[in-house]
């Protein structure tokens, strides 16, 4: 039987750069410590957390504690510049994703979420006060160590100077930790701006990516840990056989349970049941899921739906009325008076989201505690589920949060977190769970599919009179066959309360009720088709698929 070696990224990428008489540079990875939130950099020694998003080390390194998820789409280094244009400091920085605390919120949303392009408005204010408070506690401390007031100090590249004085922000730090913020400090002005903006600053996660040194959930390995592969139910089915005997045949298999709710909890996400195995490694795991043979029944309609199927439903949706999302001028009037008429019918298909980094969370419950790693664009959701799934209060929780290997809305659900929870309360011991690249696609979410019927007027000069954008597709936000804890966390909102009442769902329309282009009559419809399918947002959310018709009509 061949052996399988373990080859980390860090070997790989240090291997290959030798080969290539290169040079491997890497950055230390702090780690956040369990019991539990509220020091956002509770291991970092020397130095000081100054507010909860930046430490200071007594060798002047600073970590920034960005609240947003970095999945490849560079908010880690844009919520840094806004900190440090303010913070007055050198720009290298180290990256942590702390979570726990009311700051990392995110004030759009109300949670501590990355999504719908949100980190970068929704913490600009946030993030340049904070740094702008941090740099006043700096000088204020640098003034009372040399008995001079502070409008005679002054904040540059990490240092606090003062006539022929000087102390770095790492021999201040302690003191400047115990410094009370001003609580409306002056921000700069833009022409006073020397990052936001401006050319030359590297990503702050460039080097550790190109080195192999990135640390992301799937990387994260702690003591005791046994490794978990999972076989999901199709959706509205249930487990009817699994052979424990034939998997425990398996070298290296441990155990065989059953875990996820029957009936979805409110605030879960599709936890539905599923099979995991768990075993001494992650390919134990998987051979022993594939020996246990797992034989799941599904409701015959569930079961015999098709291509052909779902796309009859949509273009029947396309026949229907519909509800209106938008009405200007008088598009009836204006499609029966001009010159020529162009229609054009669209279909696009569920998507898998496929990130590169496929769905992964470590738990290790420890009856009067839980450690969490994952990665996630919703750490505040994990703290949710934790808390509903163990009992326990969520100060005894935490939730480590890595870079993430790509989200593209799919890690908004957080329901392979709550499978790796419960397990770990089965087995007694920390559990990796890791899945296949087929389990993910085959029977988790997926971008919505969707048809559209486009109609334009012309008049004779050729301009667009009337435009209609009939959308056919289900709901992301009001489909009943979808159990999610953000629908559910919203449930009697007027936001959702308001997409009940007229018919249409916000992000299903998004994108062509809010057109980019001023035609004078414009009539947008749209009539929900739900199917048996878990369905969750992709990037961008109705502009993937909306967007893709405008211009191709």
């Amino acid at each position: 039987m061949t052996e399988i070696t373990k080859i980390t990224r860090r070997t790989f990428m240090a291997t290959s750069a030798a080969a290539g008489g290169g040079i491997v540079f890497g950055l230390p990875f702090p780690k956040m410590g369990p019991k539990f939130a509220q020091a956002a950099f509770k291991d970092l020694t020397g130095g000081a957390e100054i507010n909860a998003y930046v430490h200071v080390a007594s060798d002047n390194t600073i970590t920034f504690g960005c609240p947003a998820t970095e999945m490849g789409q560079g908010s880690g280094t844009s919520l840094w510049m806004m900190f440090a244009e303010e913070f007055e400091c050198k720009w290298d920085a180290v990256l942590d994703f702390p979570t726990g605390r009311p700051e990392y919120v995110q004030p759009l949303i109300g949670l501590q979420l990355t999504g719908g392009s949100t980190a970068t408005p929704g913490f600009w204010g946030v993030l340049r006060k904070a740094g702008a408070q941090a740099r006043h506690m700096m000088i204020q401390a640098a003034a009372t160590r040399w008995g001079v007031d502070a409008s005679q100090c002054s904040a540059s590249d990490s240092m606090v100077t003062s006539g022929d004085k000087k102390a770095t922000y790492g021999e201040l730090a302690a003191a400047a930790a115990g410094q009370t913020p001003p609580e409306e400090p002056t921000l700069k002005t833009p022409a006073e701006w020397k990052i936001i903006g401006k050319p030359g600053f590297d990503r702050l996660d460039s080097l550790l990516k190109v080195t192999g040194e990135c640390q992301y959930s799937s990387d994260i390995s702690v003591p005791g840990m046994v490794h978990a592969a999972i076989r999901m139910v199709p959706f509205g089915g249930k487990i009817l056989s699994y052979d424990t005997a034939a998997a425990k045949r398996v070298k290296g298999v441990r155990d065989v349970i059953v875990v996820g709710a029957e009936a979805p909890a409110i605030f879960l996400d599709n936890n539905v049941p599923a099979v995991i195995v768990t075993a001494d490694s992650y390919w134990q795991a998987e051979k022993g899921a594939k020996a246990a043979n797992v034989q799941f029944g599904q409701p015959k309609e569930f079961a015999e739906l098709d291509s052909d199927k779902i796309s009859s439903a949509l273009h029947a949706g396309l026949a229907a009325e519909g509800s209106q999302a938008r009405a200007d001028g008088d598009y009836p009037a204006a499609i029966g008076s001009a010159s020529d008429t162009l229609s054009a019918t669209y279909e696009v298909p569920y998507m898998s989201h496929s990130p590169l980094e496929t769905m992964n969370a470590i738990a290790d419950f420890r009856g009067d505690s839980l450690e969490c790693w994952i990665s996630t664009q919703d750490p505040g959701a994990g703290y949710i589920v934790a808390e509903m799934i163990t009992g326990l209060p969520q100060d005894q929780i935490y939730i480590h949060q890595t870079y993430t290997g790509g989200g593209f809305g799919r890690r908004v659900e957080v329901e392979y977190l709550e499978y790796a929870i419960e397990a770990s309360m089965a087995v007694k011991a920390p559990v990796k769970l890791t899945y296949s690249r087929e389990e993910d696609m085959a029977n988790h979410f997926h971008r919505p599919t969707y048809a559209a019927k486009m109609t334009a007027g012309i008049d004779s000069s050729g301009e667009v009179t009337a435009w209609q954008h009939h959308i056919s597709g289900p709901g992301i936000w009001l489909s009943p066959m979808r159990s999610s804890r953000l629908k559910n966390l919203f449930a009697g909102s007027d936001f959702i309360n308001g997409q009940i009442e007229s018919g249409v769902d916000f992000h299903s329309a998004q994108g062509a009720k809010d057109i980019g282009y001023n035609f004078a009559n414009i009539d947008v419809r749209y009539t929900q088709v739900d199917f048996p399918v878990p369905i969750v947002f992709l990037r961008d959310v109705g502009n993937t698929q909306n967007a893709f018709f405008i211009e191709s009509f």
